[in-house]
């Protein structure tokens, strides 16, 4: 098959006799993909368990130093993991528990939980979340808090 015939049919990416594989190769790897983003939350949320335990045992003005040294993350980092585990101890939703919110990716999650647990089940039920990039979450969680401060003030 020539170039010009591969690029004329976008679906078409490999030669005939490799059809078959491709579909197995594509199918292994959205599997793990799915895999990948679920073990990622609840390690996430297990490494902000961590943090907050190790937070109550580092001496006072030393966890910056500590971080950096001992964990490798940063500051914000490290808040934002602390804050995913809190959330999801205090979150009165049930969205935290959901595979909704397990398949979202680092940033995505943590945008997501700056908006009331109410607030973060309408999100998910309203949006294709595991589609969508961090920026267009960030954007639609803007935009919801926004339409919910004009509706307060209303």
């Amino acid at each position: 098959m020539s170039k010009k015939e591969l690029t004329s049919n976008s679906l078409q990416y490999v030669e005939k006799v490799d059809e078959v594989q491709e579909a197995v190769l594509v199918s292994e790897i959205q599997r793990n993909k799915e895999q990948v983003q679920n073990t990622f939350f609840h390690c996430a949320v297990n490494i902000g368990k961590c943090l907050t335990e190790a937070k109550k045992i580092v001496r006072h003005g030393e966890w910056e130093a500590w971080l950096k040294s001992r964990a490798e993350f940063s500051l914000r980092t490290a808040q934002n993991y602390m804050r995913l585990y809190r959330k999801t101890l205090e979150n009165g939703s049930e969205t935290l528990k959901t595979q909704a919110f397990a398949d979202l990716g680092y940033s995505q999650a943590i945008e997501l939980l700056s908006l009331p647990g109410d607030l973060q089940e309408e999100f998910i039920r309203v949006n294709d979340v595991k589609k969508m990039s961090s920026r267009a979450v960030k954007e639609a969680v803007a935009e919801m808090k926004k339409e919910k401060e004009q509706m307060t003030k209303e």
